[in-house]
């Protein structure tokens, strides 16, 4: 392997060269976390909204327990999205 100028060359089995940029790489990690980062806050966001939403719900007596169970099913969807992501940031900045 050999590295010039951003890119990198590796030899392939007909002993020809195949160069691909290093930015091509980062990019798809940086748009994996920018994408999933966006939609871990958003299903974060709602899935709390949805609890807050079963909790008061519960205070006025109607059903609540199966919108409840709903929200924390999308807030800890939203979660694991969110911590994947910065899995990737961490790819990213070479970390992990």
């Amino acid at each position: 392997m050999v590295i010039r100028n951003n890119l990198v060359s590796i030899k392939d089995e007909n002993n020809k060269y195949k160069s691909n940029s290093i930015y091509k790489y980062m990019k798809n990690d940086l748009t994996k976390w920018l994408a999933q980062s966006i939609v871990g806050l958003i299903l974060t966001g709602a899935g709390l909204s949805i609890s807050i939403e079963a909790g008061l719900q519960k205070l006025q007596g109607l059903p609540w327990f199966w919108l409840g169970t709903f929200g924390l099913l999308i807030f800890q969807a939203g979660l694991c999205v969110l911590i994947d992501s910065l899995v990737a940031k961490m790819r990213v900045r070479k970390i992990l």
